[in-house]
């Protein structure tokens, strides 16, 4: 059994990932689309079109309005596009 990763950590790696993205979406734009699963709705948002056209084609029957609440938030984009690199992950 594999031993928990203490909060501190995470919380480090989540709060890079958060300013990579706000890099990425500052060189390439913001993309946002919801996606419906049952009575579900997750939030996609990406840094540029080109990923999320990318992305989306094999989504496009789960495409929704975007009405309602958001049970889940999935950032994306590009390590070129903040720089070339990403942080590194802590559970590796």
């Amino acid at each position: 059994m594999t031993t928990p990763m203490p909060e501190t950590v995470l919380s480090s790696f989540f709060a890079a990932a958060s300013r990579e993205f706000d890099v990425a979406v500052q060189h390439e734009g913001l993309v946002e689309r919801h996606l419906r699963f049952g009575d579900r709705t997750v939030k996609l948002r990406f840094a540029g079109a080109g990923l999320a056209c990318t992305l989306l084609g094999a989504l496009a029957q789960r495409c929704d309005d975007g009405n309602g609440d958001v049970h889940a938030t999935i950032a994306m984009w590009e390590a070129a596009s903040c720089g070339g690199r990403a942080a590194p992950l802590p559970w590796r």
